[in-house]
């Protein structure tokens, strides 16, 4: 996209808001307004916009589709607003985003191994975080993968293995127990503040492109467990089973506006 198809592409979203204000006038105040927005566009361009200081335009809640080569469209979640900063510590205006639909293709946690034969839940070393940051990844354009900010995720290791946290650096990445609002406590470890797209159990509930309800994987480990990883139930409660286990996927990345 050109700097004068962008600065038109901005412009008209800009109508459309005002539009929605005025209609927004004249609906009873008791009334809740919806005025969340799909923008169809690359992550590219997702990037030129935040550069050009235009992040006001984005909303929690507010929907990103854009094109993956082996799944076509895929719809991405506003879960966070400047939450998520570079690697460097640079302050750069930033969309994380989390995908609106899983990916139901058998995503497994971890492989079994004779030291672990029901898969380990490490997520530094899992199965999971290297096929969404390969293969997975390498299905975005090389322009929306320049986009995609390579961000810090804290995950701690099992309470057998020393309960301490460890940092992976990736560009796409799973949310954490906490990260998606579940309460710290004797399982859970602080892994990250919620993000405020995350109000409750409705919030955390995820489908696939059908319609069906799915679970889907979360990074965290159960505490006590070495091969039990967490996941999101289909009435968004908190659940564990076998890293070798197969579940949905919705990832999650970074858009930023600045360099990496």
């Amino acid at each position: 996209m050109t700097k004068e198809e962008l600065l038109e592409r901005i412009n008209d979203i800009r109508d459309e808001l005002e539009e929605l204000a005025d209609d927004a006038e004249s609906i009873d105040v008791e009334e809740k307004i919806v005025r969340n927005i799909a923008f169809k566009m690359p992550f590219a361009d997702v990037k030129q916009m935040l550069a050009a200081g235009e992040i006001n335009l984005f909303h929690v809640g507010d929907l990103i589709i854009n094109h993956h080569e082996f799944f076509g469209a895929v719809a991405w979640d506003v879960i966070g607003i400047n939450v998520d900063m570079p690697v460097s510590g640079a302050k750069v205006p930033t969309l994380t985003l989390l995908m609106h639909n899983v990916i139901d293709c058998g995503f497994i946690y971890d492989e079994e191994s004779e030291a672990f034969p029901c898969g380990h839940a490490h997520y530094p070393s899992s199965t999971i975080r290297n096929v969404l940051n390969t293969s997975f990844l390498s299905g975005f354009s090389e322009a929306d993968r320049a986009a995609m900010l390579e961000v810090e995720k804290t995950t701690y290791t099992v309470d057998s293995e020393g309960g301490k946290p460890e940092t992976t650096a990736d560009k796409l990445f799973l949310l954490s127990c906490t990260e998606v609002g579940f309460p710290v406590d004797g399982c859970v470890r602080d892994e990250g503040a919620a993000y405020p797209f995350f109000t409750g159990s409705k919030s955390r509930r995820k489908k696939d492109a059908a319609g069906f309800p799915h679970y889907w994987w979360l990074r965290s480990p159960h505490s006590r467990n070495a091969s039990t990883a967490r996941f999101v139930s289909t009435t968004g409660a908190r659940g564990s089973t076998a890293a070798r286990g197969s579940i949905s996927v919705a990832a999650a990345c970074v858009i930023s506006g600045g360099a990496p």
